[in-house]
């Protein structure tokens, strides 16, 4: 998921850390849409800048294999997000401040180190696709039948035992992939095939 290689649409945004604090930038502050930081395009010990929250019209936003835990409380205030990409970092549960953005509708958070899920993770009820791959999960919360808009669900890599009957009441979900988890291939192959078949 969320894989754009081009950069046409995107901007590095390192460079950008004083962003609102002089007149010259109100135009650009207001046309940025997105936003990326990406290993390899940084170096040292990489800080969110905060200016990145006063920008209204921000709507995607990939910070990838930087390595981060946590993210700042100022984050809630991106409420025009729209696809959020954190994959390759560090995280160990999914931070609570990302349960404040009402707009959300794509997450990425694959290849970080979740262990669980929160449970009040039902509240972004407009995501639409939700990309866990790679992480140490071992269990889905029964809050998600509330994800009603959610369409697609990667969980393979994890290590779930069993997927709770809540899932099929989520009635836009048209994919879901289990593959390498802790339960048996064809359990795994009988979800996926179930899912697909009730799209």
């Amino acid at each position: 998921f969320f894989a754009d290689d081009s950069g046409s649409a995107s901007l590095q945004y390192a460079m950008y850390g004083i962003l609102g604090n002089s007149p010259e930038t109100f135009l650009l502050k207001h046309r940025v849409t997105r936003a990326k930081f990406i290993r390899g395009n940084l170096s040292g010990c990489f800080r969110i800048p905060t200016g990145l929250f006063s920008l209204p019209c921000l709507e995607i936003l990939v910070v990838r294999g930087i390595g981060i835990t946590r993210l700042p409380e100022a984050f809630g205030k991106a409420k025009s997000l729209r696809v959020l990409d954190l994959s390759y970092n560090q995280f160990t549960d999914i931070p609570e401040v990302i349960l404040k953005l009402p707009r959300l509708s794509a997450l990425n958070m694959s290849h970080n180190q979740l262990k669980s899920l929160p449970a009040r993770l039902g509240r972004l009820k407009r995501l639409r696709i939700l990309n866990l791959k790679g992480n140490e999960i071992d269990s889905i919360s029964t809050d998600w039948h509330r994800l009603q808009n959610l369409r697609i669900i990667d969980l393979s890599m994890n290590r779930i035992k069993e997927v709770p009957d809540v899932i099929r009441t989520l009635v836009s979900l048209n994919e879901i992939r289990l593959s390498y988890n802790d339960m048996s291939a064809s359990t795994e192959a009988l979800w996926e095939r179930r899912i697909s078949q009730e799209a």
